[in-house]
């Protein structure tokens, strides 16, 4: 995504992917900060990577998957490099009350588990939209002030997060 948008279309000066997780809730999201695209032209061009995305993953072979999967697996069980790495999964379980201090191995445990199958599986019920909420956050600059912003079929606005929280409240 970055080689593509960023070096050979030049549409952005940032662009990226990421994930986590807050609780048992997964956070996917991608960004760009572009200084040549609107809202809604960069918008169109994060749902052009996202459907053509699709299609490249169709492509993975067994294999690529396999050393994607051990490369990960090895990552996830190398030891500790300091005390901060070694304090830092007891950390996260107690914040997240889980007393058993097992997120790690529960971790590694579904990792041997997932198959190729299951990460498209997952990749299409993030696409359709069906199973999954979205959130769009938007900011322009001044150069795009008069361009609309980009907008989710039956999608709810909000302009004042602090009414929006209030309202959540009650």
């Amino acid at each position: 995504m970055f080689k593509q948008i960023r070096t050979e279309e030049q549409l952005a000066y940032a662009v990226g992917f990421f994930s986590q997780t807050n609780k048992t809730q997964m956070l996917t999201a991608f960004y760009i900060q572009s200084p040549a695209k609107g809202l809604a032209e960069v918008d169109a061009r994060i749902n052009d990577f996202r459907h053509n995305f699709t299609a490249d993953l169709a492509k993975v072979s067994a294999e690529t998957f396999a050393t994607t999967k051990n490369s990960v697996l090895i990552s996830l069980t190398q030891p500790p490099k300091n005390l901060s790495e070694e304090m830092g999964e007891f950390i996260g379980d107690w914040r997240e009350q889980n007393y058993a201090f097992d997120s790690r191995n529960r971790l590694i445990e579904a990792v041997k588990q997932v198959t190729l199958e299951d990460v498209i599986d997952l990749y299409n019920k993030l696409q359709d939209g069906s199973t999954f909420a979205q959130v769009m956050i938007q900011m322009r600059g001044t150069q795009f002030a008069d361009q609309d912003f980009a907008s989710i079929k039956g999608a709810i606005t909000i302009t004042d997060i602090d009414a929006f929280h209030q309202q959540q409240a009650q």
